[in-house]
This record gives structure tokens, C-alpha cells and sequence, in this order.
């Protein structure tokens, strides 16, 4: 039937009179089981029988996130800016072991780190060099710059 619900990490779409939960359920699960969700082993894939349900575990999955980032957004980590798959991220690690390259980013919002299937798609935008950067700093800049053109355009 479709996609009835989405946040910025799951989604739930409605098919055979369950609601099945796509994105990283796998670091949820325990929510997830919780709040009466189910696992169909066969489809290796966590659904709920019910729609308050799967907004409920949608919900408190993002609250999780929210409460708990995956990374400090204080701390100066940063290494720079990189384009994955459409997405703006920030580089965590870009560092080469032995011939290959190994890339770790993270959301913006310091909520999820991951290193991307291939170095090969990830496009480097800007690198920090020895002034590692914190989230927190790098989205307030972004904020001035957006402000600043807001006054500019309107002028």
C-alpha cells in the first residue's frame, strides 16, 4: 500500500495488514520489542500489527536519538565535509590502511556515525586539516551564513 509514515530514521509502510518498519532497526530493536513490535524472521523485518503502534515505536525511536547522539556535538572531531549519496555529512575519519581508504561520517546532528559501503562514493567537500571542528560550531556558522544571505537577499 505504501509508505503512511516517516521520520528521519524510520519509515512505515503498510502491506498484508502489517505496518513494517524500514530503516536501521537493528540498533532499536530492544524499543522496538518493547513497545510491541514484532520480527518476522522470514522477511528478516520488524513490523507492528497495528498503526499506533508503529507510530509509537517511531516516535520514541527519535526520541532515543535525539536524547542520545551518536557523537559529542561539543567536541572538536570534526575533520571535515563530505556528499554521500545526495547527503550532506561530516567526516568523523578519512584515513588509508594498508591500499584501502576508510571513511566514518556522521548526521549532522551528531545522531548516527557510519562508514559509507565504498571511500569511492563518498565526495569530499571540505577538509579541516589539524583544526578539528564540533558540530555544534560548524551548524552555528551554516546558521550566520543562512541569516546573513536572508539580509542580503532582502536588500
Amino acid at each position: 500500500m505504501g509508505v503512511i509514515m516517516s521520520s528521519a530514521l524510520l519509515s512505515v509502510e503498510e502491506n498484508d495488514n502489517r505496518f513494517w518498519l524500514i530503516g536501521p532497526t537493528f540498533e532499536f530493536r530492544k524499543i522496538i520489542k518493547r513497545l510491541g513490535g514484532k520480527f518476522d524472521a522470514a522477511k528478516k523485518m520488524w513490523f507492528s500489527e497495528t498503526p499506533d503502534i508503529a507510530s509509537q515505536i517511531v516516535i520514541a525511536v527519535d526520541r532515543h536519538v535525539e536524547i542520545q547522539p551518536a557523537v559529542s556535538i561539543t567536541e572538536n572531531i570534526i575533520k571535515g565535509k563530505a556528499i554521500y549519496k545526495g547527503h550532506e555529512y561530516f567526516i568523523l575519519q578519512d584515513v588509508l590502511k594498508g591500499d584501502k581508504r576508510i571513511i566514518k561520517l556522521v548526521y549532522k546532528d551528531g545522531s548516527k556515525v557510519f562508514h559509507p559501503k565504498s571511500a569511492d562514493d563518498v565526495e569530499i567537500k571540505a577538509k579541516y586539516g589539524n583544526h578539528p571542528r564540533s558540530i555544534y560550531s560548524l551548524n552555528q556558522f551554516e546558521t550566520g551564513i543562512a541569516s546573513i544571505r536572508r539580509e542580503l537577499e532582502a536588500h
